[in-house]
């Protein structure tokens, strides 16, 4: 068989390969003197900025240059000349402060010497520490016996203003709360009274008459009534008010109470006057 006449068909697709193989040549070749052409176009800007560059150091350089061959040169005859006078300010300069050191400690060799001695620091200062330590341990309601005598030693207090200070020392100043829960607890056993014997008249009757014939007598009113109902919110200075207004056989048991109070008041009183009579 002769195959021959498919020679030319099979040649179309060869050139055809070949064609875009060298049109991919080409084009790569273009793209490839594109990159180039833009680096030394950017190379180029480059080298001229430093051009630039060294142009204008240059320019200066040279502007320094004139300004410096303008200048007046110093005149070495006007240096040597004022060398001498230099060297003789300076001597002077050197023997005036000689004659100061000695002057000055010629002054100081004629002058006694004076020793002030230490000054010790009075014994006021400790005791205001003192005070102020006991005021505040007392105020605390701490005992303050310590700090008491502590102050009474360093403030030479008379006896018997500190016997009044040391009524509360060792169990210290009981506070208003502590007084308004003793006064309801002397309250309850004030109104929880034990039975006695009836000598009054009545109390005879009905001795006499074995229970037969019973005369009741009217129960009297509580006397700390308006007291107890006063004691959630009262003060202590109303409450030992209400107690003194009571009548004597009502404030007798209440007795033991109102003079707690008065005390802690007199020894308030007496740390008030301490503390402002000092001047701390």
């Amino acid at each position: 068989m002769d195959e021959t006449p498919d020679s030319p068909s099979r040649s179309l697709p060869l050139t055809g390969i070949l064609l875009v193989a060298v049109l991919i040549a080409l084009v790569g070749l273009w793209v490839v003197q594109s990159h180039l052409r833009g680096e030394l176009r950017e190379a180029a800007q480059q080298q001229a900025g430093r051009h630039e560059q060294l142009a204008a150091r240059m320019d200066s350089l040279a502007t320094r240059l004139a300004a410096l061959e303008q200048a007046p040169r110093p005149d070495h005859d006007a240096a040597a000349a004022l060398a001498p006078l230099t060297s003789n300010l300076q001597t002077l300069a050197g023997r005036l402060e000689e004659l100061e050191k000695a002057a000055a400690a010629k002054k100081a060799d004629s002058l006694p010497v004076v020793i002030t001695p230490a000054v010790t620091p009075p014994a006021r200062q400790s005791a205001e520490a003192a005070l102020r330590a006991l005021i505040f341990a007392a105020m605390t309601g701490k005992p303050y016996a310590r700090e008491l005598g502590a102050w009474s030693a360093l403030s030479h207090t008379e006896a018997t203003e500190a016997s009044r200070l040391r009524i509360f020392a060792e169990p210290g100043i009981p506070a208003e709360i502590d007084l308004i829960r003793q006064l309801r607890d002397a309250l309850d056993h004030a109104g929880a009274r034990p039975a006695v014997d009836d000598v009054s008249l009545v109390g005879k009757i009905n001795t006499h008459l074995a229970g037969l014939v019973s005369i009741k007598q009217t129960t009297p009113a509580d006397p700390y009534t308006a007291l107890r109902a006063q004691l959630d919110h009262a003060t202590l200075e109303t409450l030992l008010g209400e107690v003194e207004r009571l009548d004597e056989p009502a404030r007798a048991p209440l007795a033991a109470w109102v003079g707690t109070v008065k005390t802690r008041a007199e020894v308030l009183a007496a740390f008030q006057q301490l503390d402002t009579r000092d001047g701390y």
